[in-house]
């Protein structure tokens, strides 16, 4: 039988979640990637000699400077000739709204009924 979590449940799992991740994120930062042995003070392995350093980001610069590449006029070109292909679909589909008959519905039970009744008296038709 599963138990019935509150509020309080909810938020202690939380921050015990907090924690362990905090203290994993330590851990990880402590160890050696290759060989899983803690690392020495100065940040390097004491087996492989590998240092845990971060490495600084890089900023990318633009490929291009305002014109369009290739490849983006090309899709420029795509973009306009789907959006039109799309205008004419609605279109013809608009028209084939417009042009199709009316649907006829089949008399429902109390309209083929009311036939039989005249001003609430029942009239048969063979008479």
């Amino acid at each position: 039988m599963a138990a019935v979590e509150t509020g309080a449940s909810e938020r202690r799992l939380i921050r015990l979640t907090r924690k362990l991740s905090g203290r994993l994120s330590e851990l990880r930062e402590s160890v050696c990637e290759a060989d899983g042995v803690p690392l020495s003070t100065d940040g390097t392995c004491k087996v492989c000699g590998r240092s845990r350093v971060p490495e600084p980001e890089v900023e990318l610069e633009r490929v291009h400077d305002g014109e369009p590449t290739e490849q983006e006029r090309l899709q420029q070109k795509f973009r306009q000739r789907y959006a039109a292909l799309l205008h004419e679909r609605e279109l013809e589909a608009q028209a084939r709204a417009k042009a199709a008959e009316p649907v006829k519905l089949p008399k429902s039970r109390g309209e083929r009924a009311s036939e039989f009744l005249r001003g609430g008296q029942l009239v048969v038709r063979g008479d």
